[in-house]
């Protein structure tokens, strides 16, 4: 658990020891969605253009 709990009033804070940890691990997370977006954006520019090609 954290190293320490402290209390201030109703509200509890807990100390984390390292907290760049977790922003550390999201980092493979955050580049999987990025890399969804991108796709995904990919394939509507792709969609869009095929059928503005069409129209013609």
């Amino acid at each position: 658990m954290a190293g320490a709990m402290t209390v201030d009033g109703r509200i509890v804070r807990i100390d984390r020891p390292m907290p760049w940890v977790g922003r550390l691990l999201s980092l493979p997370l955050l580049a999987a969605s990025f890399y969804l977006l991108w796709n995904v954006a990919l394939g509507l520019r792709q969609d869009f253009s095929g059928f503005r090609a069409a129209r013609r």
